[in-house]
């Protein structure tokens, strides 16, 4: 064994010894031929040299310009050495050029041979961000998680579906595998209310927001209470499960607000992917994201979920807001839109068709969110509009928002009781 591991080694020594040997070989190979060009450049500079001093030596003797013969042959001899050096020089770029196109040719055939890479997707890939269990960059990662919907929002619902003239109004709609390749966006619901009027002040409309979200949530297809799980300054960290299907929500908001405190925005990311709390076989988790902004001012901001309360005059205020909830997640990835249908009371197994399923199941889920984001929203106006501070600031207030939205006189005529809310 010893004889052999020494055998091994003086093989390798050998075969290094040999490389050395080549590449010095290699070297002194092309040292040589550079001193042979340079060599060869040397004594052709001489030769020229030494023909000028000669031709300057007969010009000095004779006392004047040389005879035409002996100008004509000094002008074909330079011209003869510019040539040779032109020569070499265009031998050297065509040589480099060839190169380069052979080595182009070759970079083309490589490319053509290799597979396409896939395109990027149209998804934002922060929403399947983990969340880590090291408590020392938790809560930096969500706040990272809140900061980045705040900034990305306003990209991904440019326009709000609303009329902003409009009354009080809800809108619920249900993507289907029709409309749609990808599957965490089929059976993904979009929810959208405005309140036109709410007589209440700013600071009001925002703590009422953030303590309903905070203890209220949507948990397909019902609404249920939420327990805090974690709290740190404005971020909370929620947990829901829905005691009739089992489908569970753990939700992350956070409230920011703008340095000249005109705006305020509540974001909301639905986690499915956390290290300290897992999926679990069996388990299906909410997953989607989006926010609640309140701003003063004349403009609205619109974000894939959120609620833009507007100042109209002192103590009124304007909400409208947006929810898209993509289809929930279990451990083998979303869920598919059949058992997105089981979760509304929709059996496929009774639908031969798959078009007959989509439209039962995109009808029942609209109905019943719809019935259901309408008891949460009642019950939001009904708060909100306990809060009012007297009658009569109600009544100068709906006649400020009239006057806002027609143009038109203010009068004593105009002044009326505040109209209950009318729903789409």
């Amino acid at each position: 064994m010893a004889n052999d591991d020494h055998h091994q080694d003086s093989d390798s020594l050998g075969g290094d010894d040999t490389r050395r040997q080549m590449a010095s070989l290699r070297m002194r190979k092309y040292r040589s031929l550079k001193k042979e060009e340079f060599r060869r450049i040397e004594d052709e500079c001489r030769s020229l040299q030494q023909t000028l001093h000669h031709l300057l030596r007969q010009r000095a003797h004779s006392g004047g310009d040389p005879p035409p013969a002996t100008s004509r042959m000094i002008q074909r001899e330079v011209h003869h050495s510019i040539a040779e050096q032109v020569a070499r020089h265009t031998r050297h770029l065509r040589h480099e050029v060839e190169a380069n196109y052979k080595l182009a040719f070759c970079l083309r055939d490589w490319v053509a041979s290799q597979h396409p890479a896939p395109s990027l997707t149209p998804q934002m890939p922060w929403i399947y961000a983990t969340l880590s269990a090291n408590p020392d960059v938790r809560w930096a990662g969500l706040q990272w998680l809140s900061e980045r919907l705040l900034h990305t929002a306003n990209s991904v619902v440019p326009q709000h579906p609303m009329d902003v003239r409009g009354g009080d109004a809800i809108h619920v709609s249900v993507h289907s595998p029709d409309h749609t390749d990808d599957p965490i966006a089929s059976g993904a619901m979009e929810f959208h209310f405005q309140f036109y009027i709410v007589f209440v002040p700013f600071s009001d409309v925002v703590s009422a927001l953030v303590l309903l979200n905070s203890q209220r949530a949507f948990v397909v297809p019902d609404v249920v209470a939420c327990q805090m799980v974690e709290e740190a300054n404005s971020l909370r960290y929620t947990y829901a499960a829905n005691p009739h299907n089992g489908v569970t929500l753990r939700q992350v908001t956070a409230l920011f607000h703008t340095p000249d405190s005109t705006r305020a925005v509540l974001t909301s990311a639905k986690v499915t992917d956390d290290e300290m709390y897992p999926l679990q076989d069996g388990e299906v988790r909410s997953h989607g994201f989006g926010w609640c902004g309140r701003q003063l001012g004349n403009h609205c901001s619109h974000s894939v979920r959120r609620t833009v309360a507007e100042s109209v005059g002192p103590n009124i205020t304007t909400i409208r807001g947006s929810t898209l909830y993509y289809a929930p997640i279990s451990t083998t990835g979303p869920i598919s839109f059949e058992e997105v249908g089981d979760l509304f009371g929709v059996d496929h197994r009774q639908y031969r068709c798959r078009s007959d399923l989509i439209a039962q199941v995109q009808s029942q889920a609209e109905a019943t969110v719809t019935a259901c984001f309408r008891r949460h929203v009642h019950a939001l106006r009904h708060h909100l509009d306990g809060k009012v501070t007297s009658p009569g600031d109600a009544i100068h207030a709906r006649a400020l928002a009239d006057h806002a939205k027609t143009g038109a006189t203010i009068s004593t005529a105009t002044l009326r009781p505040a109209m209950s809310s009318t729903w789409e």
